[in-house]
């Protein structure tokens, strides 16, 4: 099954200094910040999916 991806370039989490996954997330048509827990743990949405479990790099956050 096809799927697609989308990537978000250094260059621009660079120029929008993101700091944050949701600063770099906000570039992605397709993942909305769902919700935070205490400023500290947040969810998002992924195409209509709750993704409370994710990596970055390979690493599990």
């Amino acid at each position: 099954m096809p799927q697609s991806i989308q990537v978000v370039p250094r260059t621009v989490i660079e120029d929008q200094a993101a700091v944050r996954l949701t600063d770099v997330v906000q570039n992605v048509s397709s993942v909305q910040l769902n919700g935070t827990a205490g400023n500290r743990a947040e969810t998002y949405n992924i195409r209509g999916f709750v993704a409370s479990r994710y990596a970055i790099n390979g690493f599990a956050l």
